[in-house]
């Protein structure tokens, strides 16, 4: 469990190597964030597996602390 919490920490820093191309300056207020965020396949796919992810976490610490019959 703690390689899985440590690989999760490190790829969520280092999460500007994986930037799309293009520019953030159209970017202003919240609105323009949510937007820009909406619009873009990049941030969808990248809030899809974050989602995801925690899923299989919190599946993994269900079923880890399930006592088996």
């Amino acid at each position: 469990m703690k390689h899985l919490l440590t690989a999760l920490i490190y790829s969520l820093l280092a999460s500007s190597a994986f930037a799309h191309p293009g520019s953030h300056n159209d970017v202003h207020g919240m609105s323009g964030f949510v937007r820009h965020f909406l619009d873009s396949p990049f941030h969808i796919a990248l809030l899809a597996g974050a989602v995801l992810s925690v899923f299989a976490v919190v599946l993994y610490l269900f079923f880890a602390r399930k006592p088996q019959v």
